[in-house]
């Protein structure tokens, strides 16, 4: 302001009344400024916000009342402090010198920091820094706003607490799709993750006989907004089985879309809670100009003389709109304008009004002087919306609490420390019998619900000093005195700054009586299957062994329980695979009996039975029932053979010597023959048809003795070499049938036999196998060592064994052949028989094998 001074005689009555009438003005100007600037620093001291203002060196200058309610600190106290003594971070050092740091490069720094009060109790608390510049762009100080974030975030995590607690699957779907779900639902569905359920269609886990009825639920859910009561239900999960569920659904709001929350009985824990909690911040760049408030002057015709940035970043630059426009987007001014009371009742006055970009302000209107004494209104408003959706999201984050709680079909309850019940769900209520007014302020003890008070108090301390326990039982008494047992899960939690249980538990009295039974149940089995004398094993559907009775784990030659995990051919035959024809491996192939008679590793005789045991159309496992009928067998077969041999023996006596003449006449012509000189160049053909009449007569011989002893000449010989003399006379007797013959000869031991029963053996067991086969087909010739015995194998290529003649083999006399004797196989088990050895055979459609099993070191 410039002043003049003039002389009295150099002005005229008009000039100094002019210039007093401007001095007056002037000052009356000054005086409504610095009124204003004490308007805006109240706005500041009053903010919800708390506010802190620094200096450049970062030492605090100024706070805001906000501040001294949040923190506990007085205004002097704080004044030269540093704002590091808040923070509560572990790391506050290092995060305050990122926040120097950021604002010395002129950006601001927003972020969540861990608080701590004047007393010691800490606050999450969302802080935005930034630097206030002068006009021309200088720093001049750094100021930051911040905001108590706890009271959100311990909703948040009651919320989640519930649903990790639950031990059953929670889940939440939208527009027909799961968009949350916990691990119990992951589990309940079959995947590894609930991250592969999420965007799933929920009806893709409904049975479609339920899909009607499931819709309806919904429907008349949406509709009347009531929880859904609990309904039973089918699932399939992803592997395509199908479960049995009881189902609990409500109704709600998650992320501002309706969707329905649905409890699934029988999944445990986890319900991801998504809470949408977008804040939006407001912006301090200056104390006055970027103040984050808005702030303008308005006139009595509504007109808008002053707007700050704030102002003009929302609703642009008023211009010559009025304010009921530029702010609410209405053509004629607000009912009951406060602005107008304001101006004419000269007091302040603070409401909340929402203008037409939806947000909300906390709006306050104080009575204003312009510097010529126009009357005007100075309005401020603060943004407010961010609180309102936080309050809103906060009430509907402690709704949706209650409905999951009061709706969960596990009994549940809130209680203090010391056991008094703050709240209880329905199904608490349905399990103990009390009603809500007999349990709510009555503690649990006084009321006799926990059985043992001791155990309460063992478990109350294990919670504070773990945090929670999970499925532990517990004994507790219904209102009726009826004492029942529990499945108990307790967590701690915080509720209004204190700490409390929420418990959790399920009534499984009836389960275990069930499983009582059960237990009673298999002990009689057991002592039933131990003390029969059979072999009883339970087998899986991979042949593996999953129960045995002492019986078989004596035969196995270890206990019963350390033959579970094994293979019976591993056990018993000591074998890799298992058995040819073995009974077990044909019931699971064709899900019916079977049985089958078999010789153990010591040559006892086993009659096995297999039983498929089948649940749901498919094969579970197989009973195996074995028993030694060895002595049985032995007796059948001594007694047929000597039934045998005495026909034998009767019918020897009446043809052997009529058999024997013509052989001897053939016998003498031969070795007259062989005299001759000219017959020199046939002496070999003579000397091999010699030798073979006289093995001919030979056998005669051993045939007239089947059925008595005689010597015995053996001595070592080795099989290979004794098929590799006769194998051309084999040879020769294949080609003529248009077959052929082929050696497969491993490496031997010696054994002690008699060498022309055993090429009587060869040539019967050959001849008929080739008999067998058509022309064109292969007999084949093995010897091998397996285990501690010599295989000599004849497989043939012919079309198998009836069964019906199966059973007959070795009877004498018995021939399925035109112009056969029937005494050819009675003959090899004499000669097996005399060998100490076994002999069985094997028969399909595509041929037959004989085994002939010498055992090693067998004495002489």
């Amino acid at each position: 302001m410039r002043l003049y001074c003039l002389k009295e005689e150099d002005k005229s009555k008009e000039q100094l009344i002019e210039e007093n009438r401007l001095l007056r003005g002037q000052i009356k100007a000054l005086k409504q400024a610095n009124k204003m600037q004490g308007i805006l620093a109240d706005l500041v001291e009053n903010l919800p916000n708390g506010i802190i203002v620094t200096d450049l060196d970062s030492r605090i200058i100024y706070v805001n009342k906000a501040i001294e309610k949040l923190t506990g600190y007085q205004h002097r106290e704080l004044i030269g402090q540093f704002p590091v003594i808040f923070n509560a971070e572990i790391n506050a050092d290092e995060i305050q010198q990122q926040i120097v740091n950021c604002m010395q490069r002129n950006k601001n720094w927003c972020g969540e920091i861990l608080q701590q009060r004047k007393k010691g109790s800490k606050y999450k608390a969302e802080l935005e820094m930034f630097p206030v510049q002068q006009k021309d762009g200088a720093i001049i100080a750094w100021a930051s706003i911040q905001r108590d974030i706890e009271a959100l975030r311990e909703s948040e995590e009651r919320y989640r607490k519930l649903v990790e607690l639950s031990p059953d699957a929670i889940a939440v779907y939208s527009e027909g799709k799961i968009i949350l779900i916990n691990n119990m639902g992951a589990k309940l569905y079959g995947v590894a993750s609930p991250q592969e359920l999420i965007g799933r269609q929920a009806m893709d886990f409904v049975h479609p006989d339920f899909h009607q009825l499931v819709k309806k639920r919904v429907q008349q859910m949406l509709i009347s907004g009531e929880t859904a009561a609990l309904a039973e239900e089918k699932f399939i999960v992803s592997d395509g089985s199908i479960i049995d569920v009881e189902v609990a659904a409500a109704p709600l709001y998650f992320k501002g879309k309706p969707a329905v929350q649905v409890v699934v009985r029988d999944i445990t824990w986890r319900k991801q809670a998504e809470k949408a909690l977008e804040t939006e911040r407001q912006r301090l760049f200056s104390l006055l100009d970027g103040l984050p408030a808005l702030l303008y002057l308005q006139t009595p015709n509504y007109r808008v003389c002053f707007a700050n940035r704030y102002f003009r970043e929302l609703f642009g630059e008023p211009g010559d709109k009025l304010c009921y426009s530029i702010i609410e987007g209405r053509s004629v001014p607000c009912e009951n304008c406060p602005a107008l009371y304001v101006m004419e009742k000269q007091n302040p006055c603070v409401c909340e009004r929402t203008a037409c970009n939806g947000r909300t302000f906390q709006v306050s209107y104080n009575p204003y002087y312009d510097v010529d004494g126009t009357p005007m209104v100075l309005v401020s408003g603060i943004d407010i919306t961010e609180r309102k959706k936080a309050e809103e999201t906060l009430r509907v984050s402690e709704e949706r609490f209650a409905k999951a709680f009061h709706s969960n079909p596990a009994a549940m309850a809130i209680t203090t420390l010391d056991g008094y019940y703050i709240d209880v769900n329905k199904s608490f209520i349905n399990v103990t019998g009390f009603n809500r007014v007999e349990l709510l302020g009555r503690s649990s003890v006084k009321l006799g619900i926990w059985f043992d008070v001791d155990e309460r108090t063992r478990y109350g301390k294990e919670i504070l000093s773990n945090g929670a326990i999970y499925d532990v039982e517990f004994k507790f008494r219904k209102k009726a005195g009826e004492v029942r047992t529990g499945l108990l899960s307790v967590e701690l939690i915080d509720i209004s700054g204190e700490r409390c249980f929420l418990s959790l538990f399920s009534d499984i009295t009836e389960s275990k009586q069930m499983q009582a039974a059960l237990r009673r149940a298999q002990r009689d089995k057991e002592i039933i299957l131990e003390s029969i004398s059979e072999l009883v094993v339970y087998h899986d559907p991979n042949m593996i062994i999953k129960w045995a009775n002492k019986s078989a784990g004596k035969s196995g030659g270890m206990t019963a329980a350390q033959l579970v995990g094994l293979h019976c051919y591993e056990v018993w035959y000591h074998r890799e695979d298992p058995c040819p024809g073995c009974p077990v491996k044909k019931s699971l192939a064709s899900g019916k009996f079977e049985e089958r008679e078999t010789i153990g590793p010591d040559g006892s005789i086993w009659l096995v039975k297999a039983y498929p045991v089948i649940e749901k159309d498919a094969i579970v496992g197989i009973v195996e029932v074995a028993r030694d009928v060895t002595e049985r067998r032995q007796v059948q077969i001594e007694m047929a053979r000597f039934e045998r041999l005495n026909l034998i023996g009767q019918m020897a006596a009446g043809i052997g010597h009529e058999v024997r003449n013509p052989m001897t006449t053939v016998h003498g012509f031969l070795q007259l023959l062989k005299g001759k000189e000219k017959c020199n160049d046939y002496i070999g053909y003579f000397d091999l048809m010699l030798e073979e009449l006289d093995r001919a007569n030979s056998i005669i011989t051993q045939f007239l003795s089947l059925a008595k002893k005689k010597p015995e000449k053996k001595q070592m010989h080795n099989l290979n070499s004794i098929l590799q003399t006769i194998s051309p006379l084999i040879q020769a007797d294949a080609y003529s049938l248009d077959k052929q013959l082929i050696l497969q000869l491993n490496s031997i031991p010696d054994l002690i036999l008699d060498d022309k029963e055993i090429r009587q053996l060869i040539f019967n067991l050959a001849r008929n196998g080739l008999e067998a086969m058509q022309p064109g087909g292969s007999l084949t010739i093995k010897t091998y060592v397996e285990g501690q015995e010599v295989v000599l194998a004849f497989q043939d290529q012919g079309t198998g064994i009836e069964p019906e003649v199966f059973s007959k083999l070795g009877t004498p006399f018995f021939t399925t052949k035109d112009n056969g004797t029937g005494l050819g196989l009675a003959v090899c088990y004499s000669i097996v028989a005399r060998h100490n050895a076994r002999m069985n055979a094997e028969s399909g459609p595509y041929g037959t094998t004989f085994f002939v099993q010498f055992q090693l070191g067998f004495p002489s």
